[in-house]
């Protein structure tokens, strides 16, 4: 009887043990995760209670452990996890198990970590604006909400001039361009401080040109007192009203015709 006994416990031991179960069910592998992404580590259990400790590692392709994410943390079968921005880009599992040893489970593949994507989508190449316009720069992003730094850079070179710094990254941006903006060829350039390999360039230049009035009638000849002389002109970058005055080469301002018409 008493060995019938200790057989017993003995066989009840081993199931209990058994039992001691640990699953991953999130990240499992094929997923495409992004730097300074905030994922849930997410497990099932058997076996174990709610108090137990877990501690969860981030290994490499190779199945070794590059960093320890948790260590420990309760079995509640979820853990926050902010993937660090200072980390590789990569094939990664992640292993959850029972701290100092015992159930386990790791990724059944690699999953992929990646820097989020920002796009510029405008101005991206052919534009053209003018001292005093409003730029309406524009981009998407994939994998991040941090804050962007947009900035102007020269197409031929040069250091970029930061147009507006720790911006919330909602998409859009209205630019007042300066009026002392010198006339060139730019692109726009937007990244996030927190880890500047996320990053765009407009795809190619796009030209701010300095304000302008061209007088097209009248033109060179001869015009005759007492006859209506139509006065035409076209303009770019310029808003508001212009004064017409009649001009002698040699003598200067002879008539004032209008003070202020709209442009």
């Amino acid at each position: 009887m008493r060995n019938f006994l200790l057989s017993l416990f003995f066989s009840i031991s081993v199931l209990w043990a058994a039992a001691q179960t640990i699953t991953l069910t999130y990240p499992t592998g094929g997923q495409t995760i992004y730097k300074e992404q905030t994922i849930n580590i997410t497990w099932s259990s058997t076996g174990l209670t709610p108090s137990t400790n877990i501690s969860i590692e981030l290994l490499n392709s190779s199945n070794i452990t590059v960093l320890v994410i948790a260590d420990p943390t309760p079995n509640d079968g979820s853990h926050p996890w902010l993937v660090p921005a200072s980390l590789t880009t990569g094939n990664y599992k992640i292993k959850v198990y029972r701290t100092g040893g015992g159930a386990s489970s790791t990724s059944s593949t690699t999953f992929s970590i990646i820097n989020p994507l920002i796009t510029v989508i405008y101005p991206n190449g052919g534009e053209n604006f003018y001292p005093g316009n409003i730029m309406s720069i524009e981009w998407t992003n994939t994998g991040t909400t941090s804050p962007v730094t947009i900035e102007i850079t020269n197409a031929s070179g040069g250091s970029p001039v930061a147009i507006i710094q720790s911006l919330a990254n909602a998409g859009a941006y209205n630019w007042p361009i300066p009026t002392s903006q010198p006339p060139g060829s730019y692109k726009i350039k937007l990244y996030t401080p927190s880890n500047t390999a996320v990053a765009d360039l407009s795809d190619n230049a796009f030209t701010i040109t300095a304000p302008y009035i061209n007088v097209n009638s009248p033109g060179v000849g001869n015009y005759f007192v007492g006859f209506g002389l139509p006065i035409d002109w076209t303009s770019g970058g310029v808003s508001g009203n212009v004064a017409i005055e009649l001009q002698r080469q040699d003598l200067g301002i002879q008539k004032v015709i209008r003070t202020s018409i709209p442009v």
